[in-house]
């Protein structure tokens, strides 16, 4: 039972074999020793749930990182649902460390400055390292000008475009993700990751065909203003006379899915040849009515090596064909058709008309088709000895054709389109050359390389609404909207030069330029570069340093104004500003690596330090007058302030129990990290704080001064009155201070913080005989909430009319008087939750003559937090809140800044339970 991949936790995998252990493009980071056992580990990040994509972080990180999801090679996996990737350990025993001829940032997947770093772009700025992230890269600026985007892109082998949702269990142990320094290599935003498509690993001659069939059941939470007021009164939210203290919020809240899973695969090797297929298919029925989706998938894989394995040439496919059903709510719409949506944030759910009866969407015939493609070719080859070239094609591309229809009731505004239809299309190419060449000199090892991609991103986007005539009637007129097109493309030529003197000294450093099209001859050449050093002070010790900078240098003419299209209405085409300044960032790292007690204790400690100048946001600029008379505010980008970045890691791992039968592996992870802001050129206000409100409530600003951004303040600072008690007698609701007179502003006072101080992993690995089990806790500490929910039926406000009970309702009550946001409705969000669990057993089955190992796992995700927070969700509220699209499918950001918000029309992590069954025919 050797050669189990176990999704569960603990791998038991005869790591010993060289030919089994990934090569660094697929992000191996490895603690070497000159014997012949060598101290090594996995890292495999893991999905929380079938509809949430949720990738989660690891937390030991620093240790060792690993992500490749290794092909099952002879197995066939029996998954209930997109299977969760937990994170493994696996380990040998020997007390010698050697140097890293790695990178830092290779295969830096989801650590935890990085996670955050994902959730909040160009603020905290990647780690420093050879070929560092491209945070600040072209193509990352060009979406600034496309759809108002600054957002990082989910790209696949260096192409944007393809979504995690796509990815069924049947296809999961074909892709492999990657993150940092490899994404930046390939010119792309690294907070995003990216993945590998490839089975070169079908080790077995001969056929091998398999089966697949499996169910799962899960349970999402909605959150409350998906509720009808017949659901409000009925449940007793708070603000109702009853109160809420009867109700399972909890119940009340979820709603189940069910999925079904069929599939079949066929592969093949002989000598130098292989070749795998899969077709599966996918049906997930629930959540609510006339919602899911069914999806079939076919994938292949063909490659041939030549020439005593000096060429190898290596194709590879993937078609994805999903009918959806999207029914009353945008939840399924925009887990379906969003292309890039983030994937460690839980997807905002409401229904466009927060619970309107007289205003709903008509279930059946919401739908939405899409079809994803995706095709690779590389071909490598090995020149000389110490001479190796390899070039690679691919193309990434989606269409989508959406349909959605609202029932013409009374109330409706003549605003309002009863039929709403879009098509779009997107296509990705990449064409890359790479050269590396081996040279020996002394004690020396050299080797230089130079690598030239070039990318190009295209779309189409076209569709109509149809308009009511009149009010009170059902004809409608057709209004066709105008196409949209954009091309361009992003160029890079870079060089690296590795250096290793006595397997004691290593020096790799990397230079990559890029420069993009879209912006034109304005945009300049971007700037990557980046160092590390290591050095192996002993057998136990190894210490090392890094170092990069990111930057673009541009043309002193400048960019092109902001352009807008003046006609019916004022329609933004390009945000620019002739005085924008391109964002830079430097970082440095310093550590160590040690090993002792046998092997049996690892441990890498490490400080870092890293700053982002001149930081871009798209800001309240120019007004500017239509044909009509009507002023409109126009934005443009602008640079208003830097950052600093600084904290520590450490990342321990312990083998505690090692005999025959019995092993115990547990791991360790702490991250500690301050930000803050430096050189604010503008007196912002609360601009950020402003948008939350105009964004998450309609005619008001309930959060304004919640969050702004002042010099030498910590990121994440959040600020309210500071609540005191409420006067029963006269219902007034007694503050600290009064925000009154000419400094009013100072009466709002920091009430902490909505980034976390304190990251923890923490993981164990148990076998015993047949039998496993692995689990895996995650803490997050010292981040605040303003809940939302709370603020709005607990408190009354004028969010209740028409809701629960009306404001002077409750003024009679003598609840209180006024609608005023405060440190009452802050909480301390800080939790431990047991993120996975997961037992096992392995057996054999026996037919005929064919013996078939299996194992059978019980599998359960977010199985409870340990939490002062009153709410259900205390993951920390990185930045504002995502408002769906639905004309462009692509997610808006109101306020990149406004963190801190836990939102109450959110749709919560998934608790999932799920049986597993492998087998090895």
């Amino acid at each position: 039972m050797d050669n189990f991949v176990h999704q569960g936790g603990l791998t038991v995998v005869n790591v010993c074999d060289n030919r089994d252990i990934p090569n660094i493009n697929h992000c191996k980071i490895e603690l070497g020793c000159k014997s012949r056992k060598k101290i090594w580990f996995q890292l495999v990040g893991w999905r929380k749930s079938l509809i949430f994509n949720d990738l989660f972080i690891s937390f030991f990180n620093l240790l060792v990182i690993f992500a490749h999801l290794m092909l099952l090679k002879r197995f066939i996996l029996f998954l209930l649902f997109l299977p969760c990737f937990p994170l493994v350990l696996k380990g040998q025993k020997i007390d010698t460390l050697l140097v890293q001829e790695v990178h830092f940032n290779e295969g830096l997947v989801f650590s935890l400055p990085h996670a955050i770093q994902g959730q909040i772009p160009s603020i905290l700025i990647s780690r420093p390292g050879s070929n560092p992230n491209g945070s600040f890269d072209m193509i990352y600026r060009g979406f600034h000008t496309y759809q108002n985007r600054m957002r990082p892109l989910l790209v696949m082998d260096g192409m944007p475009g393809l979504t995690w949702e796509f990815v069924d269990p049947f296809l999961i142990d074909t892709i492999s993700l990657v993150n940092g320094a490899q994404a930046a290599s390939w010119g792309m935003q690294a907070g995003a990751g990216v993945v590998n498509i490839g089975s070169k690993q079908v080790r077995k001659e001969g056929w091998t065909v398999g089966l697949i069939q499996s169910a799962a059941l899960e349970s999402h939470q909605r959150g409350y203003d998906v509720f009808t007021p017949q659901e409000y009164r009925a449940l007793k939210l708070p603000g109702h006379p009853d109160g809420n203290t009867n109700t399972n919020w909890e119940d009340a809240l979820s709603r189940n899915a069910w999925s079904m899973h069929t599939g079949v695969q066929g592969s093949y090797r002989k000598d130098n040849f292989y070749v795998d297929t899969k077709l599966s298919n996918r049906t997930v029925q629930g959540i609510q009515p006339h919602t899911g989706f069914d999806q079939l998938s076919l994938y292949g894989n063909l490659g041939y090596t030549m020439w005593d394995d000096r060429v190898s040439i290596d194709l590879s496919g993937l078609r994805v064909n999903r009918q959806a059903r999207i029914g009353n709510s945008d939840f399924f719409e925009g887990m379906i058709m969003n292309p890039t949506w983030p994937l460690e944030e839980p997807f905002e759910a409401f229904t466009r008309f927060r619970g309107n009866p007289w205003i709903r969407m008509e279930e059946e015939r919401n739908r939405v088709e899409t079809k994803m493609h995706f095709f690779q070719a590389n071909v490598t080859a090995k020149l000389t000895d110490r001479w190796s070239v390899s070039s690679r094609y691919g193309q990434v591309g989606k269409e989508m054709v959406q349909e959605r229809t609202y029932s013409n009731r009374a109330g409706i505004s003549q605003t309002i389109f009863p039929l709403v239809y879009r098509e779009r299309s997107h296509e990705r190419s990449l064409l890359e050359f790479t050269t590396e060449y081996h040279a020996d000199l002394g004690n020396w090892k050299i080797t230089p390389g130079l690598r030239y991609a070039r990318q190009g991103i295209n779309y189409v986007w076209h569709g109509y609404n149809e308009r009511l005539i009149n009010l009170d009637q059902t004809a409608t007129t057709r209004e066709n909207l105008a196409e949209e097109l954009g091309e361009f493309t992003l160029e890079s030529f870079g060089a690296s030069l590795n250096l290793l003197f006595q397997d004691k000294l290593a020096i790799d450093f990397r230079y990559q330029p890029e420069r993009a099209s879209h912006l034109g001859s304005n945009a300049g050449w971007g700037n990557f570069w980046g160092m590390d050093v290591s050095y192996a002070a002993g057998d136990r010790l190894r210490l090392f340093a890094k170092l990069s900078y990111t930057g673009l240098a541009p043309d002193q003419s400048g960019l092109s104004q902001t352009i807008y299209d003046v006609g019916e209405q004022i329609t933004p085409r390009h945000f620019a500003n002739p005085d924008l300044r391109w964002e830079s960032s430097n970082a440095w790292e310093l550590g160590a690596d040690v090993a002792f007690a046998k092997g049996k204790i690892v441990a890498r400690n490490a400080i870092f330090r890293n700053q982002a100048s001149d930081l871009m946001a798209l800001l309240p600029d120019d007004t500017i007058s239509d044909p009509f008379g009507l002023s409109f505010l126009s934005f443009s980008y602008q640079n208003f302030a830097s950052i600093e970045n600084y904290g520590f890691e450490s990342s321990w791992l312990f083998t505690i129990l090692d005999r025959q039968k019995v092993r115990y592996q547990s791991g360790l992870n702490l991250t500690w990290m301050h930000s803050e802001w430096t050189n604010l050129e503008a007196d912002l206000v609360s601009w950020e704080g402003r948008d939350v409100g105009v964004s998450r409530q309609v005619g008001g600003n309930p959060y304004f001064q919640f969050n702004t951004l002042r010099t030498g303040e910590a990121l994440g600072t959040v600020r309210a009155l500071e609540f005191q008690r409420i006067d029963r007698n006269t219902g007034q609701w007694v503050f600290s201070q009064n925000p009154s007179g000419t400094n009013w502003q100072d009466a709002y006072r920091p009430v902490g913080r909505a980034i976390p101080r304190w990251w923890m992993g923490w993981n164990h690995g148990l076998s015993f005989g047949k039998w496993s089990m692995d689990a895996f806790f995650r803490g997050v500490f010292g981040h605040v909430f303003a809940h939302e929910t709370n603020y709005r039926y607990g408190n009354v406000n004028f969010f209740a009319l028409n809701r629960v009970r009306s404001s002077q309702e409750l003024v009679n009550l003598g609840l209180t008087d006024q609608n005023t946001f405060n440190s009452y409705f802050v909480e301390n969000s800080s939790f431990l939750n047991l993120q996975f669990l997961s037992v096992s057993r392995t057996f054999d089955l026996t037919f005929g003559r064919t013996k078939i190992n299996s194992r059978l796992s019980m599998i359960g995700n977010n199985l409870f937090y340990l939490t002062r927070f009153s709410g259900a969700d205390p993951e920390p509220r990185l930045h504002g809140k995502p408002v769906w699209n639905v004309d462009d499918h692509v997610e808006t950001f109101y306020a990149y800044y406004a963190s801190g918000v836990a939102d109450a029309n959110t749709w919560l992590p998934a608790r999932s339970l799920m049986v597993q069954l492998q087998l090895n025919f």
